[in-house]
């Protein structure tokens, strides 16, 4: 996998890989290129290998990317390995990705047992997936969080155009309500402060609802 700005000169994307790995370093025979990393050999049958390139040092450039083939494994002694049952690698489900990663791990605690602690693990989340919603502007209430990310205090400053009565909710990506806060949104403004700093890292959502109306704001908690 190679990136390039200007589509003259190509930089291997072997150190922005952060997820997916290459499986090999290629023979300097297949590309003439020196220690370039790739996949060789063979996945299992219809097993693709999930690889995330980190493009965020690229932010606001124009970016193309390139895949390069061959169709031969050739290793340092120049001996070649051919698949002639197979019909070489595949690419499928190219995606541009708003992603955001996060930590998380687990213990179990039983009765006459040991604590079991799982290892960390980093799981990547399509932000661009979760779209806020702003109904609630249809009522003259407008919303602000920050800061944004976070790391310990939400703060949210509310304006409304008359006194409401409402809901605020901060809920993981899947749904489970973290906090469910009854307040009243007066005229005028109105802040309030959410401790965040007790909820793993992640991507989480700040629901807000008044008069069956939803607004969802989205927030990173670090």
């Amino acid at each position: 996998i190679e990136v390039s700005t200007d589509n003259v000169i190509w930089e291997k994307a072997d150190d922005l890989i952060i997820r997916g790995e290459y499986n090999s370093i290629l023979s300097f025979g297949l590309l003439a290129t020196p220690s370039l990393g790739g996949f060789s050999g063979m996945n299992g049958p219809g097993e693709f290998t999930g690889t995330y390139v980190d493009l965020s040092s690229f932010n606001g450039q124009d970016v193309s990317v390139r895949f390069r083939f061959t169709t031969q494994d050739v290793d340092a002694d120049g001996d070649v390995t051919e698949y002639p049952e197979t019909n070489g690698w595949y690419i499928d489900d190219f995606e541009l990705l708003d992603v955001q990663s996060y930590f998380t791990s687990a213990s179990i605690d039983a009765d006459n047992a040991d604590r079991i602690e799982t290892g960390t693990i980093e799981t990547f989340i399509n932000a661009g997936e979760f779209s806020a919603t702003n109904e609630l502007e249809e009522l003259g209430v407008s919303i602000d969080l920050f800061p944004n990310p976070v790391d310990n205090v939400l703060n949210i400053a509310v304006n409304s155009d008359a006194n409401r009565d409402a809901s605020i909710q901060l809920t993981t990506i899947d749904g489970k309500v973290l906090e469910d806060r009854r307040v009243q949104f007066l005229q005028n403004d109105n802040f309030f402060r959410m401790d965040v700093s007790s909820y793993q890292s992640g991507l989480y959502l700040v629901q807000f609802v008044s008069e069956n109306r939803i607004t969802t704001r989205k927030v990173v908690i670090e």
